[in-house]
Order: C-alpha cells, then structure tokens, then sequence
C-alpha cells in the first residue's frame, strides 16, 4: 500500500520536505517536494520517489560516502 500522506517537515531518509510544487505537463500533474537534506544539500524529487522503505533517500550524499567506503577497502 502508498503511503498517501506527506506534508511539510516529513522525513524520509536523509531528506526532510519543505515544500510541495504542482507541475503539469500537458497531460497530467506531477507534484514534487523541494528536501533539506541533513548534509546541507537542498534537491527536489518527484513525490512517488519518496517512500519510508526504498526509493530517493537522500540528496545523493549517502550514494558518495557508500562508493568511498566500498573503494577504501
């Protein structure tokens, strides 16, 4: 089941919603959520992205600090 919930200071992962943003695109409408990320990074992510388990996480800071750790050895 989606979970059809989210409202402004929501945390999902690193992120945190600030604000919902309603685009259409000719032929249906998007909405999306400008995040604070908790590394001081602000991204937008389209709304179905944003799940508890899964999906955007963070602004693609955790990605990085997991490909270092990998390389590190």
């Amino acid at each position: 089941m989606r979970e059809q919930v989210r409202y402004k200071g929501a945390k999902f992962g690193m992120l945190t919603l600030v604000e919902k943003i309603k685009h259409h695109d000719g032929k249906r409408n998007l909405y999306y959520w400008v995040c604070d990320c908790d590394c001081g990074n602000r991204k937008t992510v389209i709304e179905s992205n944003l799940r508890v388990n899964g999906g955007t996480q963070s602004c693609g800071c955790a990605n990085l600090d997991k490909k270092y750790v990998i390389n590190k050895g």
